[in-house]
């Protein structure tokens, strides 16, 4: 095999016909005369061409949206780890706020196509003031930051049960 070096033996009645190496799964044509011969040579090395230009292809976005990120994120864990829980704590505000708050913002985010340009009412656009709507964001609001309030104390009652089972576990023999 031209891929790995596999050493393959055929019957002669193969010669010819595709067969996949049991090694590497590349598909190789088995040679049974001097044409065929030819014939794996330039099937061999469109073969090792066109899986070069997929590594490549897949190499670009591979390296470009993990390996640098990886990286650079490795290298600022090891050079500043304050700035890493900086960033890490600002995006978890961000997204706490994006919970809360998305009612607020529905009617202010891009619509994209201008349907009113048209003369027709724009079918995302919703108006605030309509008393319902208006109800409906502040409830969001004050549920939301009961929820809140009340994933702190359940991730905090959880922790003092579990060390108080611990405890308890370890003092009995």
């Amino acid at each position: 095999c031209p891929g790995c070096g596999q050493h393959i033996s055929a019957e002669p009645s193969e010669a010819g016909t595709m067969q996949t190496c049991p090694s590497c799964n590349e598909a190789l044509l088995v040679p049974g005369s001097v044409d065929a011969d030819e014939e794996l040579d330039t099937y061999s090395f469109f073969t090792w061409v066109e899986r070069t230009l997929m590594k490549m292809i897949l190499g670009v976005p591979r390296f470009i949206f993990w390996v640098i990120p990886r990286e650079v994120f490795l290298f600022l864990e090891r050079a500043f780890p304050w700035l890493v829980r900086l960033v890490r704590v600002c995006i978890l505000f961000v997204v706490w706020l994006a919970i809360v708050l998305w009612p607020f913002a529905l009617n202010h985010g891009y619509r994209g196509f201008a349907f009113d340009q048209l003369g027709y009412p724009d079918p995302w656009s919703i108006d605030i003031n309509h008393g319902w709507f208006v109800v409906f964001c502040w409830t969001w609001l004050a549920l939301s930051i009961c929820g809140s309030f009340w994933g702190i104390a359940y991730i905090v009652f959880r922790k003092r049960r579990r060390r108080k089972k611990k405890e308890a576990e370890q003092a009995a023999p």
